[in-house]
């Protein structure tokens, strides 16, 4: 099981909460299961996921982040159900691309991190890796693309919930092979 949220964190503690749900109703190892999360930072945040002054937050964020971690759980369990039970024959497939809107921006002086900033000739890996499960007549049922560039596209001035590039770019994967998964 492999699943991915957009969001910009998932705990441990929700990660294994979910598995050992998952592991009780269908006898999961905890080697076939993983769960990740696009790091938006337009996103929803779990409780645990990082340090917050829960002092500064007020009130009615707590209780939509409660609820959000709530409906994320039960929907998640959903989804794993509704493959497992739907699950059939096929392959796994793998490869790679390239795209190119990543950019470094960790700024170093002297051998010493100073703060962000886009820097061109910084190290970035460009590379997509794509993991598609096909069916027995290599129809994609699954798509799982991985790209080494931080959900930060978006401006801190823009306050809303979004998935930033992850999203936009996971839309457009499902919408090219529509019909298909």
């Amino acid at each position: 099981v492999m699943l991915s949220v957009d969001n910009c964190g998932v705990p441990a503690a929700f990660t294994e909460k979910l598995f050992a749900a998952l592991q009780q109703r269908w006898g999961l190892k905890r080697e076939r299961f993983v769960l990740s999360s696009t790091h938006t930072h337009s996103g929803p945040w779990l409780q645990g996921f990082a340090p917050l002054q829960f002092q500064d937050v007020p009130d009615e964020h707590l209780k939509a982040a409660a609820e959000y971690e709530d409906e994320l759980f039960r929907k998640l369990q959903h989804i794993v159900t509704e493959a497992i039970t739907k699950r059939h024959l096929g392959r796994l497939a793998w490869g790679q691309t390239e795209v190119s809107f990543a950019r470094n921006r960790r700024t170093i002086q002297s051998g010493q991190w100073v703060g962000f900033g886009d820097v061109p000739d910084g190290p970035v890996d460009h590379r997509v890796s794509v993991l598609a499960g096909l069916n027995t007549v290599d129809q994609p049922m699954a798509v799982l693309a991985n790209y080494a560039c931080h959900c930060t596209t978006l401006t801190g001035s823009f306050n809303q919930i979004s998935g930033d590039w992850a999203t936009v770019a996971a839309d457009q994967i499902q919408d090219g092979l529509k019909g298909n998964v």
